[in-house]
Order: structure tokens, then C-alpha cells, then sequence
């Protein structure tokens, strides 16, 4: 970083807390919370309490944190340790007028009107108030980013896997949902942006993810539902299996023996008008999107 001349890094945590590798660094400025959900509790905690102390262990004394709206329990953790530490503790303010659409979606924040929003999902307007809120710490601490670099950035930014669109006709989303949180949050965004479609699903999952809580929050919006095995990843479960799960929740399950397969039993299975959506695990995603330019020459 030093090298390269860096203003400012932008350092993502592993699974964040006391132990994170990102602890090396001790010349943070701001430390950045979304929404904390239950994830990795094998390391992190079986509870949200748990997961938020451990993870409130990357706050440094007397700096600044911010963070999405969090459930009662988590904000208690990072007040209490924000105190601790002498560090101000702020949290994102109402997000106003959103427009959800797949080709041109805007918000209100704070003293920003119409602000245009390049990524979909209805997560990520609480994603761009904490980025406005993380900017306007840096003004307060003498950088000087204006209004314009906001609305470049916010219209600009690209992040794959996250209610993506890989391909147009048929359009095809993929999304890394792959705990109880993320699927509410697909849902949520299916919804917002897929009125009245129908839906094909592909969905593979790691075996020690809660993901009977992801099928049982999305699997009855679809028409019908391909299973497979992620490949070359020892945590994967078999498609069978997941099929077998993915029963209680859609009559029409179908199982594929690879990506490329799924991929070609959910185009058989869609009609004119259908959308593909793939989820479940973002260890499959990249392989997917390599199927899907194969297939259809990309966007």
C-alpha cells in the first residue's frame, strides 16, 4: 500500500475479531460493521451475541465505527465496546424514497437527493448509507471528498455474486445467499425487482451452512428447483442430499450431476419469460458465470 501511494485502504476482515490478520494494521481510522448475522458459528459463537463480541474485536481505541442498523443484541456489543475504547460509535439514518429497478434504481440519504445505485439488491442501499456515512467520518477527519466522487462511486461500483446479472435473454442472477440472513435478504430482493416473473432456481450448498433455513425462506417462489454439488470443495453437500432437503419446500426438484449440467436443466426448464437465479454458495458462482459466457456469449 505504501508503495502504490494509497490516500486511503480499504482493508476487508477475514471472519473479523480479536484475532483477524487485519490487527496488524494500527493506523485504522474507522472500523465499518454490516449487518452482523449468524454465520461461521463453529468459530465465531452459537449465538448473535457471540458472533458480534468476537467480531467487535477489530475496534481500536479512539477511533470512529459505523454501522448498519443491527438487532438489539449486537448494538449492545459495540456500544459497550465503543465506550471502552473511547471510539464514537455512529449508526446509518433512514434511507428515503427508494426506487428498486434492475435498469436505473435511486435513494435519498441524509442531504443527498437521487443518489443512482449500480448494484442490485435491497440490502445494498443500507450497504451505500454506510459508505455516504464512512465518507462524511473521513470530511470530519480533513480528507476532502465531495459530492460528485459520491455519486461516481455509488453509479460505478461493480461486486459479482451479489445479485448479479450474468446474462440478459434469459436473464440469469446469481446471488452468494448461503445463510438464513442472505436468504431473507434474496427474497426480499426477488420480490422487489421480479414481480409477476417466474422463477427457475439453481442452488448448491456447503453441508455445514444452515441451509435449510435458506431453502425453507425462497424455495416456494420458484417454479422448480436444480440441485448440485459445488464442485471441488470437500464441504459440499451431494446434490441428492440437498435435493432430498430441497423436497419439503418445492415439488419440482431436479438434481445435476455438474454446473454445466444445472445450467442446461434450468435453460430447458425456463420458459420465454422466466428468470434463472443461482444461489446457495458463491464457492460455485465462479464457475457458473464461465458456463453461462460459454453458453450464451455473455451480456
Amino acid at each position: 500500500f505504501d508503495r502504490m501511494g494509497c490516500d486511503i485502504v480499504v482493508l476487508e476482515t477475514g471472519l473479523g475479531g480479536k484475532d483477524d490478520a487485519t490487527n496488524v494494521i494500527k493506523t485504522t481510522l474507522i472500523e465499518a460493521f454490516a449487518k452482523i448475522s449468524m454465520d461461521h458459528m463453529q468459530i465465531l459463537g452459537k449465538t448473535l451475541k457471540d458472533i458480534a463480541t468476537v467480531k467487535s474485536g477489530i475496534i481500536k481505541d479512539n477511533t470512529i465505527v459505523i454501522t448498519q442498523r443491527q438487532k438489539e443484541e449486537v448494538k449492545d456489543v459495540l456500544s459497550d465496546v465503543c465506550y471502552k475504547k473511547k471510539t464514537k460509535l455512529i449508526e446509518t439514518d433512514d434511507i428515503k424514497n427508494i426506487k428498486y429497478s434492475i435498469k436505473n434504481q435511486s435513494f435519498d440519504y441524509k442531504n443527498y437527493i437521487k443518489l443512482k445505485l449500480s448494484l442490485l439488491g435491497t440490502w445494498q442501499f443500507e450497504n451505500a448509507a454506510e459508505a455516504i456515512d464512512i465518507v462524511l467520518a473521513l470530511n470530519e477527519l480533513g480528507y476532502n471528498i465531495d459530492e460528485k466522487a459520491i455519486r461516481k462511486g455509488l453509479s460505478s461500483t461493480v461486486w459479482n455474486g451479489r445479485f448479479t446479472i450474468i446474462n440478459k435473454k434469459p436473464l440469469i442472477i446469481m446471488d452468494g445467499a448461503h445463510n438464513e440472513d442472505a436468504s431473507i435478504r434474496l427474497r426480499e430482493s426477488i420480490e422487489a425487482y421480479l414481480k409477476d416473473k417466474e422463477l427457475v432456481y439453481i442452488v448448491g450448498v456447503l453441508a455445514d451452512k444452515e441451509y435449510n433455513k435458506v431453502l425453507a425462506n425462497t424455495l416456494d417462489l420458484a417454479k422448480c428447483v436444480v440441485t448440485l454439488t459445488p464442485p471441488e470443495n470437500k464441504r459440499a453437500l451431494p446434490s441428492a442430499d440437498l435435493a432430498k432437503e430441497a423436497l419439503k419446500y418445492n415439488k419440482n426438484v431436479s438434481t445435476a450431476d455438474s454446473v454445466e449440467e444445472a445450467l442446461e436443466m434450468a435453460t430447458l426448464l425456463a420458459g420465454k419469460d422466466c428468470v434463472i437465479i443461482a444461489f446457495g454458495s458463491l464457492s460455485y458462482l465462479g464457475r457458473l458465470d464461465k458456463a453461462v459466457k460459454k453458453m450464451y456469449g455473455g451480456l
